[in-house]
């Protein structure tokens, strides 16, 4: 129970800090937002360097998915940096009050009082499945749990994400894809998206380029 205090804790903090930061130092929050998008085009690209040097994708589709994501960076860093506010003529007190009312907000809704949605449970689960080998005898239970868990959540995009995600660090590409099939249809317009489906419908069917992969 202490143990779930002080994340609880500390969650607040973090959400009142998410508050305040772009309000004093809204220079630093574009510039750690840039971060974040590299960070993950970094990571994204070590995968598909990974799934090329397995021989699961050819490098013609690592070169078109590389730029993808490239593209998708340069993107979030034009929105980043057009979301700076230019001026702020605004009182900051009622950012101020709500980031003091944030910290007991959190409190409210993690703790167990008949708000909880699980947020920090699914926290956790999503950071095991980050930080748990593949090959671990855990992992698969952990993604069981996690498609339990997406199976009730009312908008599971983000779960589904995670999900499709784990299927394929376990080599299961046909459920990966039947989910991406199911996002794609959500996000038509997501080429970033799209890409991805084909790809991994493409290893599911065997590396052949069938129907459903050309289109």
């Amino acid at each position: 129970m202490t143990i779930f205090w002080l994340a609880a804790a500390v969650m607040a903090i973090i959400a009142a800090g998410f508050v305040l930061l772009p309000l004093w130092l809204p220079a630093l929050a574009g510039a750690d937002r840039t971060k974040i998008n590299v960070a993950l085009y970094k990571e994204k690209r070590q995968a598909l360097e990974e799934q090329l040097r397995r021989g699961e994708i050819d490098g013609t589709l690592f070169q078109t998915l590389d730029e993808e994501a490239q593209r998708d960076l340069l993107k979030d860093a034009e929105q980043s940096e057009a979301a700076l506010p230019t001026s702020s003529k605004t009182s900051q007190l009622p950012l101020l009050l709500v980031a003091l009312a944030t910290p007991c907000l959190a409190l409210v809704i993690y703790a167990d009082w008949g708000f909880s949605r699980g947020a920090i449970t699914d926290h956790a689960l999503a950071t095991s499945l980050k930080t748990t080998p593949p090959d671990a005898p855990s992992y698969k239970q952990l993604v069981r749990t996690l498609a339990a868990r997406v199976a009730d959540m009312p908008n599971p995009t983000d779960g589904n994400f995670l999900l499709a995600s784990a299927y394929i660090h376990l080599g299961e590409h046909e459920r990966a894809a039947a989910i991406y099939a199911e996002l794609t249809q959500a996000f038509p317009k997501d080429p970033s998206l799209a890409a991805l489906y084909a790809e991994t419908l493409f290893i599911a069917e065997g590396k052949r380029l069938t129907p459903a992969v050309k289109a």
